[in-house]
């Protein structure tokens, strides 16, 4: 299903073996406050590529009991691919950009900013043996404000999930970058996460605060969307 250009108030939800392709980043938009703008329940072999989710979920502090996932949130769901696409603005209890319970999903090319969380990982929840795989990867400046408890993620936290990281960039998100368990990466830049195999903490050089691309000088050549 190709989506046209333009900013679409809707939440949408998957269906199997369909591909979700808008015309590119911050020009297919999918903004839906009050509700996940993309969810998926139970759906399998599905693509989304080519879009931003912004300001979808909920308002912090007033998600209640159930809202987690702002911008995507998928239960037990596998073969899930988000290609080209961004996630920002996006607000929930825990995983204010992407939630991911149970399933398999693999992140490229995607750039995942600017997302709060109440609770945890403003970037990022994967739980329940998700698997989770994020290559050419940018989480960035998300943050985590913690009135119901757990708190201190505002990157990415897996709760018994598997999220391999490779070439990617996790850098400015407040408290933790990454946290949990079931966790590796390969030459990726993750600030105060230096483990896994080529990889370092050290500042990207992104242009600005809200451009993602490197300087020259950036270390981080090969990492991240840009």
């Amino acid at each position: 299903m190709k989506v046209s250009s333009g900013t679409y108030n809707e939440d949408l939800t998957l269906k199997s073996g369909i591909c979700l392709e808008g015309v590119g980043i911050d020009q297919t938009v999918i903004s839906k406050a009050g509700a996940p703008g993309i969810s998926g329940d139970d759906v399998s072999y599905v693509v989304i590529k080519n879009l931003t989710v912004k300001n979808s979920g909920c308002a912090p502090g007033s998600c209640g009991g159930g809202g987690d996932g702002g911008g995507i949130r998928l239960s037990e769901s596998s073969n899930i691919t988000l290609s080209s696409c961004r996630l920002t603005a996006n607000a929930a209890n825990n995983g204010g950009g992407m939630f991911v319970s149970g399933g398999s999903v693999t992140v490229a090319h995607c750039l995942i900013d600017a997302n709060t969380a109440t609770n945890t990982g403003g970037g990022m929840v994967a739980e329940s043996n998700a698997n989770v795989t994020l290559t050419n990867v940018t989480v960035a400046n998300n943050t985590w404000s913690n009135p119901l408890g757990d708190g201190a993620v505002g990157g990415i936290r897996s709760y018994g999930a598997s999220i391999q990281i490779a070439n990617s960039i996790l850098w400015g998100n407040n408290g933790d970058n990454l946290s949990g368990a079931g966790l590796s990466a390969t030459n990726s830049d993750i600030q105060g996460w230096s483990s896994g195999t080529n990889s370092a903490s050290s500042n990207p050089d992104f242009t600005s605060a809200t451009d993602y691309h490197l300087q020259p000088s950036s270390t981080a050549e090969g990492m991240g969307l840009y």
